[in-house]
């Protein structure tokens, strides 16, 4: 047990996973302390201060993930019909993950917005307002069930987008992989 200012942290190791609290980060090849106002993350011989995680430690891994769970769903909403609005919100999710792990370990600025894929300078995604704006939608519908329903024409819309969104992964995915994970 470590003892900083007031706060008492137990950092994580396997033996302790149970004593964790309910919804507690697992942290593997890590260990966190933190302060009253500064976290200290050291991983893999690097250690980074700051209120921001530091730089993902494996950006193309991460992207890659999410760029499948994008084709996931898209083979999902060309397949089935019964579930398009589940489908529209795994792509608006993937999205918006892909450009945050993108951020977090290319970019100097990271972003966590809801809308960071349409602000990542450069490297944004670009859609039609309306066609982000039905993917968002349906992801509040399926997370917090609030909204007005995507009507099959908004679907289609959005799904009309697929490829760009698609091309525009695949061009990420490609600098990450040239330039490797900045740490």
């Amino acid at each position: 047990m470590i003892r900083a200012s007031a706060l008492t942290i137990i950092p994580f190791t396997p033996t302790n996973a149970s004593d964790r609290p309910l919804g507690s980060p697992a942290i593997s090849r890590s260990r966190t302390y933190l302060t009253n106002t500064t976290i200290l993350i050291q991983s893999r011989g690097a250690m980074r201060t700051g209120c921001l995680p530091p730089r993902s430690l494996d950006c193309l891994q991460d992207c890659k993930k999410f760029f499948s769970l994008f084709r996931e769903a898209r083979i999902s909403f060309e397949s089935q019909t019964d579930s398009r609005i589940f489908d529209l919100s795994i792509v608006f999710l993937a999205i918006r993950n892909f450009a945050t792990c993108f951020s977090l370990g290319i970019l100097d600025k990271p972003d966590f917005s809801r809308s960071s894929a349409l602000r990542l300078g450069d490297h944004s995604l670009s859609l039609p307002e309306n066609a982000y704006k039905v993917l968002e939608r349906s992801r509040i519908l399926c997370t917090r069930a609030i909204g007005e329903s995507i009507t099959e024409c908004e679907a289609q819309m959005a799904f009309g987008q697929f490829s760009r969104i698609e091309e525009w992964m695949k061009g990420l995915l490609a600098q990450v992989g040239d330039r490797g994970a900045r740490i």
